[in-house]
């Protein structure tokens, strides 16, 4: 279960937000949730989101005077999308769209593997390229690398920070790029998209081109909004016990899922989380999906950053408190080979 490192997603009214942040259960919170779980599948299709649905109405369940569980929760959204959603009916909190059932998550082999794996200071010096301390930022190198990548020399890059966002063109945006917080990790198809109102907005799922990287995070937390233990709190006591600290655990279950495929990228959020970039052009989207399924949520992966158009973290931006979203690893020839690799394909 993921615990709020991300922010509310721009195409989704802020009555919504509103909501989830502050939930008036005063009617009961079956009720409450249920209302806000139907607008959740409108607004954040499993088919289109996955998991995203499920990530806020968890938010919003924690801060209602009886917090539910999980499974709960699922059943409330199997009905809103059984009801209202367009992709049909929800299928559990992994997300509609990843085939096969949810992951069961094993804590013990979840530890097992930390302990097993690199610190955070030793998967740094596993980074082909070290940008972690570099002097300068180093936006603008990445985004041109992630931009070739990509086939396009001068792409559609939606970015922002907080509850601010555009979508520009690269060489309009890229000097200043560090400067923001958030970036969505694949090309946008133009400037605008509709939004499932029918706006027009720069962040939208329509205007999301097809999926160039796959982003994973570890969200790992003591307690949840309600100051109540989540299920990680054994895990992480457990790592530090053993010296490993929460960022401990996101660098060695990282380094895990890069001995399974190729790493181009790993960005500290700034505070509790690393994200990697996996890329994966040309790969199916339901090869992918039974990877992320399988492998990345399996050991405790956030399930929100499936969805194309969700928001992730700038490589090398700053939050809005000035934190710097570092680089803990970079491979600058990793695109190059996996675009030789596609060409081969094709």
């Amino acid at each position: 279960m993921c615990q709020g490192e991300h922010l509310w997603p721009q195409w989704a009214p802020s009555w919504l937000q509103a909501a989830v942040s502050s939930p008036d259960c005063a009617s009961g919170t079956h009720p409450t949730l249920r209302h806000i779980a139907k607008w959740l599948v409108i607004y954040m299709p499993p088919d289109e989101c996955e998991g995203l649905a499920f990530y806020w109405l968890r938010q919003a369940a924690d801060r209602c005077d009886r917090v539910p569980d999980d499974s709960e929760l699922d059943r409330l959204l199997s009905w809103a999308g059984a009801r209202f959603g367009e992709g049909g009916a929800y299928d559990g909190q992994a997300g509609g769209g990843l085939a096969g059932d949810k992951p069961l998550i094993d804590i013990e082999r979840i530890y097992n593997l930390v302990i097993a794996g690199p610190t955070l200071s030793e998967f740094r010096r596993l980074s082909p390229l070290r940008l972690y301390d570099t002097a300068s930022r180093n936006t603008p190198m990445i985004l041109n690398e992630w931009a070739g990548y990509a086939g396009q020399l001068n792409p559609w890059v939606c970015h922002g920070s907080r509850d601010r966002f555009w979508t520009r063109r690269l060489f309009d945006m890229r000097a200043r790029a560090s400067a923001f917080e958030q970036i969505v990790p694949s090309p946008m198809r133009g400037q605008y998209g509709r939004t499932a109102e029918g706006h027009l907005s720069e962040h939208s799922l329509e205007g999301t081109g097809s999926r160039a990287f796959l982003a994973v995070e570890f969200d790992f937390v003591l307690v949840n909004n309600r100051r109540k233990p989540t299920i990680w709190a054994p895990l992480i006591k457990a790592c530090a016990d053993k010296g490993r600290s929460v960022l401990d655990i996101n660098a060695a279950l990282t380094a895990h899922l890069a001995g399974l495929r190729d790493l181009w990228l790993v960005v500290f959020s700034g505070g509790k989380s690393l994200q990697s970039w996996w890329p994966c052009i040309g790969e199916g989207e339901d090869t992918l999906g039974r990877w992320y399924r399988t492998e990345a949520l399996a050991i405790g992966a956030c399930p929100s950053t499936w969805c194309r158009a969700q928001f992730v973290r700038m490589p090398d931006g700053s939050r809005d408190d000035g934190r710097r979203q570092s680089v803990e690893y970079y491979d600058p020839a990793l695109l190059s080979l996996c675009s030789e690799n596609k060409e081969r394909r094709l």
